[in-house]
């Protein structure tokens, strides 16, 4: 089991994608309120041609990024699509990922990864897995 620890505490690295066009659109629109725009221009800002480099830190079960900035060279905490707001998300990612929604998701991958390496699963099955 000390083997899935460690390879669950690797930190990696993504190319985010984005529709840079639907991006700037949905930023001069008036669809958003204040702070969503904000976070959007942010985001915007932070990544060259659509896409933006993210690094994935494992924090013992939590996810933390920091955004690598190729233009000079500095990492920061910006928005990233794990914490971008679902309507904004959805629209500039719509043509080039597929997202995909689980209904209480953290029991359900848990409960297969114990089924798939046979694993006793009892106190899981007692959570409502379909909640």
């Amino acid at each position: 089991m000390n083997d899935y620890i460690l390879k669950l505490r690797n930190d990696f690295t993504l190319i985010e994608k984005f529709d840079i066009k639907k991006a700037n659109k949905l930023y001069l629109s008036n669809i958003l309120d204040t702070d969503a725009k904000k976070r959007l221009k942010k985001y915007i800002n932070n990544s060259m041609n659509g896409k933006m480099e993210v690094k994935y830190i494992n924090d013992f079960g939590r996810l933390k990024t920091e955004i690598i900035n190729n233009v000079s060279a500095t990492i920061n905490k910006g928005i990233t699509q794990m914490s971008m707001d679902k309507e904004i998300k959805r629209n500039i990612l719509k043509d080039i990922y597929s997202d995909i929604d689980i209904v209480n998701c953290h029991p359900n991958i848990l409960n297969q990864i114990c089924i798939f390496h046979k694993l006793p699963n009892k106190n899981i099955n007692k959570i409502d897995i379909d909640e």
